[in-house]
């Protein structure tokens, strides 16, 4: 195991870190993931940097690391990843090519964790984090904000939106790009500490509420980029509502994008590489400004949609943004129905992941700038800060014990400046 790397300056005061390790608490590690409490010492274990020959790990090497339990998963992910790699060599298509924003996702601010937002130690730990972000070199923050937490009749949503302005205002002090995801919250109390109460809505009564709210975002926080749709199957699940079709997400946005005066902020829409690209095609007819993609899975299948949204964005002449990716372990080949959101935010924290992770995001970094991409932000950015080392006790442990003890290490690195290897390789790759 390699050691990890420390920032060689830091811009936090020792009353602001030790503010930082406070709000333990209430760091979340995903998207999906509710408020966590600390609990007892953890260590953290690195693998160091990423193998140079991604299709062939030594069982004497980079194999050796990794339990027998998890090792046909790793080999699965070598091949993916060297898959990716040939991808990314054999050119781009034809479409605009720019400036990509590269950027990372805010998770200690996520809207799944509710209560945990405003505990007064939070606001620490979101400067902190984006002092990190911008030690890696990155230029951009994507922030998911939960619907309906912001509109008048959601419980404390007047607290709810005096966070995020100071969150938006942070960003913006420092010159980043903000795109802001509108994501239902969660109604799995495994996920979400939150528990919204979505019977009875309609797809009308859903686009009213949800434009209300994006509405809101768009006069307080003034983000770049502002999704509204981007799982159109995960919010379909959430909601109860038939969006998971190319008519249904056309009907959905089509009743919201009218009803937002989007100022100088891009509305955009998009799918998940394991859904169903005619999706992201009538998406691309609507009146979005751009187009967005997920990346989790990096089976073949899911490789070929991705290159098919890029050839879809670029044939509608729309920006295309890759608003979250990470490399799934849970479900590395994108089959339907296998797969599992709660022990997949478990799971990757096993340090014995970092050296793919780090090929993955050097893979999709380039793949991005190949292909034109306007902006591109990795999703699990608390393991910028530190991994868990695996072991037997750890693994039947729940993923709320697994959280609660990455987070215990992952702020008390974040406080020192101390990066994983997973964090290096994203920085190089950004420097290009």
């Amino acid at each position: 195991m390699g050691t990890m790397t420390r920032r060689g300056t830091t811009r936090q005061s020792a009353a602001a870190r030790a503010a930082a390790v406070l709000v333990l608490g209430a760091l979340t590690v995903c998207a999906a993931c509710g408020p966590t409490q600390a609990s007892g010492a953890s260590t953290t274990t690195d693998p160091g940097a990423a193998a140079t020959n991604p299709r062939t790990p030594s069982a004497a090497g980079e194999l050796a690391g990794v339990p027998a339990e998890y090792r046909a998963t790793y080999r699965q992910l070598v091949s993916n990843l060297a898959d990716l790699q040939q991808q990314d060599s054999a050119g781009a298509v034809d479409g605009p090519v720019g400036q990509t924003t590269m950027a990372g996702a805010l998770e200690v601010a996520d809207g799944n964790r509710g209560l945990g937002l405003l505990e007064p130690s939070t606001m620490s730990t979101v400067t902190a984090t984006l002092d990190e972000f911008q030690s890696l070199h990155m230029t951009g923050v994507m922030l998911e904000v939960g619907y309906p937490m912001l509109l008048p009749t959601f419980p404390n949503s007047a607290a709810y939106l005096s966070f995020y302005e100071q969150v938006a205002n942070q960003v913006h002090a420092r010159s980043m790009t903000l795109l802001i995801e509108l994501n239902p919250i969660f109604p799995n109390p495994q996920i979400s500490s939150l528990h919204p109460d979505y019977a009875g809505l309609t797809v009308a009564t859903y686009a009213a509420q949800q434009a209300e709210e994006a509405q809101i975002i768009v006069d307080d926080f003034h983000p770049t980029y502002l999704t509204l749709l981007d799982e159109p199957s995960t919010f379909a699940a959430n909601l109860g509502l038939p969006i998971a079709t190319p008519a249904g997400a056309v009907e959905v946005l089509g009743d919201e994008l009218p009803g937002i005066d989007r100022g100088t902020t891009l509305l955009g829409a998009g799918i998940g590489t394991w859904e169903n690209p005619a999706i992201e095609r009538a998406i691309a007819m609507t009146g979005v400004n751009y187009l967005s993609v997920h990346v989790y899975p990096t089976g073949t299948r899911q490789i070929a949609a991705l290159d098919q949204v890029t050839q879809i964005a670029a044939a509608a002449h729309k920006p295309l943004v890759e608003d979250e990716t990470w490399l799934s372990k849970s479900n590395p080949d994108g089959r339907p129905g296998a797969g599992n959101a709660v022990v997949e935010q478990k799971i990757k924290d096993w340090s014995f992941w970092a050296p793919l992770d780090g090929q993955f995001l050097a893979a999709m970094t380039t793949y991005a700038r190949d292909h034109g991409f306007a902006f591109v932000s990795p999703f699990s950015t608390d393991l910028f800060a530190g991994y868990l080392a695996w072991t037997p006790a750890r693994d039947a442990l729940t993923k709320g014990q697994v959280d609660r003890l990455a987070a215990r290490v992952q702020l008390a690195n974040l406080a020192t400046g101390t990066l994983s290897s997973t964090a290096v390789a994203y920085r190089q790759a950004i420097d290009g």
